[in-house]
């Protein structure tokens, strides 16, 4: 298994022997945090702990914690204490910076007469891909072994400087090839055997090439490569988890990992190590979604679909520190045995694990064997390792294929405010614009049978009636509330921002509530503290053309309260010099959502997936929209929640202003402020 703490190797301490001499400091890897050992020339050195730079764009990938930077401006020498060639004859250590190989290079000399044998440089220093990042030299002394050599680390210069790290000495000939083979892994060109960490090495490595000005500001989404279906949202350690489908590898669905993020507010997201690699039987085309949650132990669990050429498996992965997970050892803990008549392993995925009572539980999707439509299976567990089946909680078939699709995907069960609610994405809904819905149901949850029951099948209703809504997963935080999160894209178009090196995002998380048998939905309150002072703008007098509201920005929080008087109001967000843009019409209870002047051949172009018509309700004539807007997406929140349009679109720095058209006596109001992020 290569690593690229890849060698067992003690830096600090060698040489113990009987006889109660001192153990032999070597400092090798700098791990004391200073430069014991060596001997020390100039000022062009400080030993530093720093992850990363290029404003924490890129990582150094030093070996441990501690390393040595060099100095542009100065100059120095370090020398490591003499030791003896032995063992294979090869001498390893990390290298960086080196821009100027006639001025900054590492020198082995040997000890009797300082003769120079061997000058290292970073022959990889290429701008801007390869500069501060450490690659792995391993250096064939193998013509003076038993000789007495030490290092010299030099900087003669003051337009460059040269960084170093871990050096190793006495390395075996199996040592040697693991060592090979991290050279190569950092250079991009090899991957680790250990598939997480294969990942997370290829994200340092590669991230950077996403321009952060190309990014979303405030939603998450992937560091580079693929992201879908939020996955394990939950809290753990004090802080909000959110782990998401993922292939850094590529802009396209692939092998499916988890990747994974944690939050204080919502808003500003720390990466943290993939969670998840298809390194299984039972995963190898990928570790498909699933869910979080921990014990009263403070264990860490992850349930998620492990599919393979042979099915679909549901298995378990733990942690202590809610970052580094371990697969159990007895996965799956549900395969074919476990499935009631009537469903098949080739479609059984999704788990969503909570607990009720004393009791855990697991909501899972499974097709149907004499049909192609799908039930959402409920089983039951102490432990999480031991499952029972406990019932067919829900089933759709074909007459109900315009709101119920075929597969239900990515199913929650929960209480909200009282009511027992199911939200499920189902997929391939008849004549749906986004071929694959977002609905919720609600009824009455008989955990004696398992089953859902008192479902009005008219009263299905969708989450969201925006373009871009999918797999939607709820989380409980401490204060109490139901948090919402969901994919930002669909199936039948590509996300916009691919070109970018970087496929799909989150929508922005949502509170969510059961008011007179509607589910509300409000952006999570966090988003608020990072409102820069608001801008307000009111119009009463009718504008038939276009006018610009003085509102520009693509990274906005909006508020419009407008009194429908007669006629129309119009507004574009994200318009351009031409007035093209998002168009939103309201009129007659109604609510059009135009994005087809931006669809710049990202999506299909019919005005199904392009044009949205969503009835709304007035109050005094009255309609609040309230609006997120993040570079290339909108949600739309209508009248407190009751309705949320989401969608993207390819906008660029052109697109930045909101224009409004009032082609009556209507009086609109709007508040605007930045989003600071």
């Amino acid at each position: 298994m290569y690593r690229f703490k890849i060698i067992l190797f003690l830096s600090l301490v060698i040489g113990l022997t009987s006889c109660g001499h001192k153990p032999q400091v070597t400092n090798y890897s700098f791990e004391t945090g200073n430069f014991t050992t060596w001997k020390v020339e100039g000022d062009a050195f400080t030993v530093s702990d720093a992850l990363t730079y290029a404003d924490g764009e890129r990582y150094y990938l030093a070996d441990k914690t501690y390393h040595v930077l060099g100095n542009t401006a100065n100059r120095g020498k370090l020398q490591s204490k003499v030791f003896t060639i032995s063992a294979s004859g090869y001498i390893s250590f990390l290298l960086s910076g080196g821009k100027d190989a006639d001025t900054t290079y590492v020198a082995i000399k040997l000890a009797k007469g300082n003769k120079e044998i061997k000058r290292v440089t970073n022959e990889y220093y290429l701008e801007p891909f390869q500069t501060e990042t450490y690659v792995r030299f391993n250096v064939d002394l193998s013509s003076y072994l038993g000789d007495k050599v030490y290092v010299e680390i030099v900087d003669e210069s003051t337009i460059s400087h040269i960084n170093f790290d871990d050096l190793r000495v006495s390395i075996s000939e199996d040592e040697l090839i693991e060592l090979s083979d991290d050279t190569n892994i950092r250079l991009g060109i090899a991957r680790a055997e250990d598939m997480v960490e294969a990942a997370d090495i290829y994200i340092k490595l590669n991230a950077w090439k996403v321009d952060r000005d190309k990014r979303f500001a405030y939603h998450l989404h992937g560091q580079i490569g693929w992201i879908n279906d939020p996955n394990g949202f939950s809290y753990y350690n004090d802080k909000v988890h959110l782990f998401y489908q993922y292939n850094p590898y590529g802009i396209m669905w692939g092998p499916m990992h988890w990747g994974h993020a944690t939050t204080d507010d919502f808003v500003k997201w720390n990466y943290e190590k993939v969670a998840l690699a298809p390194d299984q039987p039972y995963d190898s085309v990928g570790a498909f979604s699933g869910s979080a949650i921990s014990d009263e132990e403070g264990t860490y669990y992850l349930m998620y679909t492990g599919a393979s050429t042979s099915g679909q498996v549901q298995a378990i992965a733990t942690s202590s520190d809610g970052v580094n997970f371990t697969k159990y050892e007895g996965n799956p803990v549900l395969s074919e045995n476990d499935l009631p008549p009537n469903a098949t392993i080739a479609d059984f995925r999704d788990p969503k694990v909570f607990k009720k009572d004393n009791d855990y539980y697991a909501i899972i999707s499974s097709r149907h064997t004499n049909n192609d439509y799908s039930s959402l299976l409920l089983y039951k567990s102490r432990d999480l390792y031991k499952w029972s089946y406990a019932g067919r909680t829900f089933s759709n078939g074909p007459e109900f294929a315009a709101c119920l699709g075929i597969m239900l995907e990515c199913p929650d069960l929960f209480n909200l405010d009282g009511q027992d609610m199911i939200i499920v994405s189902p997929q391939t809904a008849t004549g749906h614009r986004n071929s694959d819905g977002n609905v919720y149901i609600t009824g009455n949850m008989n955990w004696q049978t398992g089953v859902l029951e008192n479902v009005d099948y008219r009263r299905i209703v969708e989450i969201d009636d925006g373009f871009d809504f999918y797999a939607p997963q709820t989380m409980k935080m401490p204060d109490g509330r139901t948090m919402m999160v969901a994919w930002m894209a669909g199936w039948n178009r590509a996300p916009v921002t691919r070109e970018f090196g970087y496929a799909g995002a989150m929508t922005f998380p949502r509170e969510l509530s059961y008011v007179n048998n509607r589910l509300m939905q409000k952006p999570a309150r966090e988003l608020y503290s990072y409102l820069g002072t608001p801008s307000m703008v009111t119009i009463e007098e009718v504008v038939t053309n276009f006018k610009d509201a003085g509102l520009d920005g693509r990274v906005k929080h909006l508020k419009m309260e407008t009194t429908l008087n007669s006629d129309i109001t119009e507004f574009t967000l994200f318009g351009d010099e031409e007035g093209k843009g998002i168009k939103l019409t309201l009129s007659d209870g109604n609510l059009k959502v135009d994005r087809s002047s931006l669809n710049h051949g990202h999506f299909p172009q019919e005005g199904i997936h392009n044009v949205i018509n969503v009835p709304i309700t007035t109050k005094a004539n009255k309609v609040k929209l309230e609006i997120l807007l993040d570079k290339y997406s909108a949600e739309i929140f209508v009248n407190d929640g009751e309705k949320v349009i989401t969608l993207t679109s390819m906008t660029t720095e052109q697109n930045r202003h909101l224009f409004i058209s009032n082609y009556g006596a209507n009086t609109i109001n709007i508040t605007a402020a930045d989003i600071g992020v």
